[in-house]
């Protein structure tokens, strides 16, 4: 697997967001390993990385590693259905993996764990302390960004 060009916001709180590319030699899909937030302000990242892909590779699948994101909003939510719909377009399918369990949840409530491929083995496991409780997580997800 060779890296491929990142795409990277401003390194603050919810404002960050990065988008590392990664092409095997060998297949048909297209690895985005995304880390920070996925929200409104920096949701056009993402978009920039699948518009590249689409116009530089002939892959028949965009993944998209969640396991560095830790945290989504609508904007994001709406970034990613765009995503979607542009891949669909070229033939390409777009799919998310290991999300986060916060992450995992927004995308569950939304209804789009099926449409993006998402199962319970996709899930990553949070690093979390013991002491940490859902009110913890809850309030961290509804702070403003």
């Amino acid at each position: 697997m060779r890296p491929d060009p990142s795409f990277d916001a401003c390194p603050h709180n919810r404002t960050h967001l990065r988008v590392d590319q990664q092409t095997p030699d060998d297949a048909e899909a297209v690895r985005l390993a995304a880390v920070g937030a996925l929200a409104r302000d920096t949701a056009s990242l993402m978009q920039a990385a699948v518009v590249d892909v689409l116009r530089h590779h002939l892959s028949r699948r965009i993944d998209i590693d969640l396991a560095g994101v830790t945290f989504l909003d609508a904007g994001g939510i709406r970034t990613l259905l765009t995503c979607r719909a542009d891949a669909r377009q070229v033939g390409c399918r777009l799919t998310l993996s290991n999300p986060q369990p916060l992450v995992y949840r927004v995308l569950n409530v939304a209804g789009l764990l099926r449409p993006f491929g998402v199962t319970r083995s996709h899930v990553a496991v949070a690093a979390q302390p013991a002491h940490a409780g859902r009110a913890m997580q809850l309030a961290d997800a509804a702070a403003p960004c």
